[in-house]
């Protein structure tokens, strides 16, 4: 706490003696104030408030958070199997134009040797589900014409051994069908805008018993002469 205490003098008359006197006077009460400011006192002998010091607040750069990522897992995704049906471009894993060396390797081929009637060319069957399915091969190697007389491979369309003629054409009467006969024989071509077909080979209650696949004049060609499929 401060404390300031200045003496006061009274009298008059006395000019020279009075100036002397109030210099007397002032002089250490000038030399207190000083000395009060210096102390952090005001005049009247009070403390000066101390002075505020303010401080800004910083973002804590800590606490902010890295927005993450999503990790994305990718599905294994597995081949789907080949659909059993017999086509006018070949059966499941066993394609038109394919060479025998590339049957044999895979999906694999038996009953591989010499075409009957038809010097040159060769025959084989197909392995598993394909069993009931064979194969002609021209001397080039090449695949040329598929035969299915199994009763548990259909076309795409849904024409099974067994289907009759007239359910044939219906299901394929949106594409071109030739009706063939030969003697007692007979057959119904179905052929695709590409000029592939399917021969299906009928008996006499006119169920189909055998399906040919290849070029559909080649199969109407070798039906109506009654020649080898060589």
């Amino acid at each position: 706490m401060c404390v300031t205490h200045i003496g006061q003098h009274s009298g008059a008359g006395r000019g020279p003696l009075i100036r002397r006197s109030l210099v007397a006077v002032l002089a250490p009460a000038v030399l207190v104030a000083t000395a009060l400011g210096a102390a952090g006192c005001d005049l009247l002998g009070r403390r000066s408030p101390a002075p505020v010091t303010t401080t800004s607040a910083s973002p804590d750069v800590s606490a902010t958070t890295t927005p993450t990522t999503p990790v994305i897992t990718a599905t294994p995704t597995t081949d789907e199997p080949l659909s059993l049906e017999f086509r006018t471009d070949g059966a499941g894993p066993y394609e038109m134009g394919q060479t025998l060396a590339q049957l044999q390797s895979g999906p694999g081929l038996d009953e591989v040797g010499p075409m009957d009637g038809c010097p040159g060319n060769t025959s084989a069957r197909g392995v598993g589900m394909w069993r009931d399915v064979s194969f002609s091969f021209h001397s080039d190697g090449r695949l040329y014409l598929l035969v299915n007389r199994s009763t548990s491979i259909p076309t795409p369309s849904g024409v099974w051994l067994g289907t009759k003629a007239d359910q044939v054409r219906t299901i394929y009467s949106g594409l071109v069908t030739y009706n063939l006969t030969r003697g007692s024989s007979a057959a119904v071509v179905v052929q695709t805008l590409s000029g592939a077909g399917i021969l299906f080979e009928l008996n006499e209650r006119d169920e189909v018993t055998a399906m040919y696949s290849g070029p559909s004049s080649y199969l109407r060609a070798k039906f109506t002469a009654g020649t080898p499929y060589c």
